[in-house]
């Protein structure tokens, strides 16, 4: 440093008679290296002065080295006495010569430690001193940073005598690592300008704090399939740093289904660990994984199992609620007229298929169902309601298709129609006959008992009643209808109390009938025999004619036989009228003589017995 000596003479000249002399300045510090320039100021009796008057110089001591021109240069740290001699006069002047400034600092570096994402570190104070001589005046020129982040340090002086330097981390969001900078400080005239203090920020990670589902959480996968994305675990500390090199555990905890690997993952560099793969369980629903690392709760990942799209043949069902119901055509009521069908759609697991398309079919005709197609729920049930008019064993059966195609259910199930009440009542057998009087028809009169359906109606009941002939109904006169719908009644005697007709017949009717069913009308028809019945009346062991005649059908000596009155036979079959027999036992005989037997001839009943023998023919019977 060079230093100038300032005065303010006016007068700068040639040698004069001066009357005194001074040295400009007459006192002066400088430190070691530091240039002095003094001034010898000479004053005339009047009182002016002169600058750089002819003196010579001089110094004592060893704290400068003074040259002829009176320049000081500060060698040593002392004082020294200057002189200025000219025109008989001396004047002096001390030089003190001080060691320069020294920027001097209590830390030769300062070192801060923080977590990432967390709290700033504490300020740190820095005492700065002058380590030299004279006075100090520090200030901070620059702060520089290493690789990397910058901006990160703020810096502030304050104080007089002893000035501090207050250093603050501004953030730290910084990369994990360590982070440099460097405050350079100065101060005027000191000797190490600029004074480098170095600062480091190392950022760290915090011990694991949280374990996190990253990605692959809430997930849909069919079952018994791993889902699409990996889980990915990641373990953070307490300001959501990823922590690495952390060993965690992932386990099946709901759902059943495997993890791959089960032994420990450890976290990468971001802090993930991730499973090789997660398939779920054979259930539909809710999976779950379990991820975990000692002294953090876990984390769980969820997976929803969806059911297969193809469709189980044996898992699936086909259920009717009621398994006997009534003959309906309309406003059918389940559990008695129909039946509710439940088609259940599962998968290879029994899981169920929703959104399946569901078909049902019976076999038998005359089916109906409220829906034969439609769609399964979110539990895989379809359900309709099924009815028939034909009474018959039904077996109800039904496809699914999830997507995967139409896949026949193997169950099925079976509903048996009843018939409905009673509608009609028609002959099946047994009518028309011809038996004779007193002798049961050959077939047992029977009955066909329908619905309106035309179903035949079992376990009916039906009355069959005689209504005219003298008949009676044999036991059961009530019987029920069997499996077919058929009664049949326990027999049909014929009685001979009805007008013969022209073919001999005495008609005999019975009528059956069933509740709802209305009734109808059997018509048999009695006869008589020649061996039962005219025999006995006019054959040859007869007690009223075998006296006078002797009358025989076996041998034939009277049907188509000539008798003593001329042009008549004695039996014209089918003509008792033309039969001269007849027309004696009547007493009207064409030849006269007596009526047979004398007196009076035959009785009502022996002339309605010959009569209607000889109209139905006079059969050998």
């Amino acid at each position: 440093m060079v230093a100038y000596a300032c005065t303010t003479d006016t007068a700068i000249g040639p040698d004069v008679a001066i009357d005194s002399l001074y040295i400009e300045p007459g006192n002066a510090v400088i430190f070691v290296g530091d240039t002095l320039f003094l001034t010898a100021v000479g004053v005339d009796t009047s009182g002016r002065r002169f600058a750089d008057a002819r003196v010579t110089w001089s110094a004592t001591g060893a704290a400068i080295a003074l040259e002829p021109d009176g320049r000081a240069v500060g060698v040593t740290v002392g004082n020294a006495t200057v002189s200025a001699s000219g025109g008989g006069l001396t004047a002096t002047a001390v030089v003190t010569v001080q060691p320069p400034p020294l920027l001097s600092t209590s830390l030769d570096s300062v070192p801060f430690t923080a977590i990432a994402n967390g709290p700033v570190p504490g300020a740190q104070i820095v005492a700065v001193t002058n380590g030299g001589g004279g006075s100090l005046a520090p200030s901070v020129d620059s702060v520089t940073y290493g690789p990397g982040a910058a901006g990160w340090l703020a810096t502030g002086l304050s104080g007089t005598a002893s000035d501090t330097l207050s250093l603050d981390v501004l953030t730290t969001a910084l990369t994990v690592g360590s982070h440099r900078a460097t405050v350079f400080l100065s101060s005027p005239g000191a000797t190490n300008n600029p004074k480098a203090l170095p600062v480091t920020l190392d950022v760290r990670l915090g011990p694991p704090d949280t374990i996190v589902a990253d990605s692959g959480n809430g997930q849909a996968a069919t079952v018994n399939t791993p889902v699409a994305i990996v889980p990915v675990a990641r373990v953070l500390d307490q300001y959501n740093n990823p922590v690495p090199g952390i060993a965690v555990t992932f386990a099946v905890t709901a759902g059943g289904g495997a993890v791959n690997p089960t032994t420990t993952v450890t976290t990468d560099a971001a802090g993930r660990a991730r499973v090789l793969s997660w398939t779920l369980g054979t259930t539909a629903g809710t999976n779950k994984l379990q991820v975990s690392t000692p002294g953090i709760t876990p984390a769980t990942f969820t997976a929803t199992g969806v059911s297969q799209t193809d469709v189980s043949p044996t898992q699936s069902s086909v259920v009717a609620t009621t398994g006997t119901i009534t003959a309906c055509a309309s406003s059918c009521a389940a559990g008695s007229t129909a039946s509710t069908v439940t088609v259940t759609v599962r998968d290879g697991f029994g899981n169920p298929i929703s959104n399946a398309a569901v078909t049902v079919a019976a076999t038998g005709t005359n089916n109906g169902f409220t829906s034969s197609s439609g769609s399964s729920n979110a539990s895989g049930v379809f359900t309709t309601t099924f009815s028939s008019t034909k009474a018959e064993a039904k077996a109800i059966s039904a496809t699914g298709d999830g997507g995967s195609g139409v896949i026949p259910i193997s169950q099925t199930a079976p509903v048996t129609v009843n018939a409905a009440t009673p509608a009609s009542i028609a002959i099946n057998g047994g009518n028309s006959q011809t038996a004779r009087v007193g002798v049961a028809v050959t077939t047992d009169p029977s009955v066909l008992v329908r619905d309106a359906f035309l179903n035949p109606v079992p376990n009916a009941t039906v009355t069959f009643s005689v209504t005219a002939g003298g008949g009676s109904a044999g036991a059961p006169a009530t019987p029920l209808t069997n499996s077919s719908g058929i009664a049949t009644v326990g027999g049909f005697v014929l009685g001979g109390t009805s007008a013969d007709d022209a073919l001999g017949r005495m008609s005999n009717t019975m009528s059956a009938s069933a509740s709802g069913a209305g009734s109808t009308t059997f018509t048999e028809f009695g006869i008589y025999t020649w061996s039962d019945d005219a025999s006995p009346v006019i054959g040859p062991t007869a007690s009223t004619c075998s006296s006078c005649h002797s009358f025989n059908r076996n041998p034939n000596n009277i049907v188509g036989a000539a008798s003593s009155c001329g042009g008549w036979n004695y039996v014209v079959a089918g003509n008792a009228s033309s039969s001269y027999v007849y027309t004696k036992m009547l007493g009207t005989a064409a030849c006269g003589g007596n009526p047979m037997p004398p007196p009076g001839g035959s009785t009502a009943a022996n002339l309605k017995i010959i009569r209607a023998w000889i109209d139905n023919g006079a059969l050998n019977n």
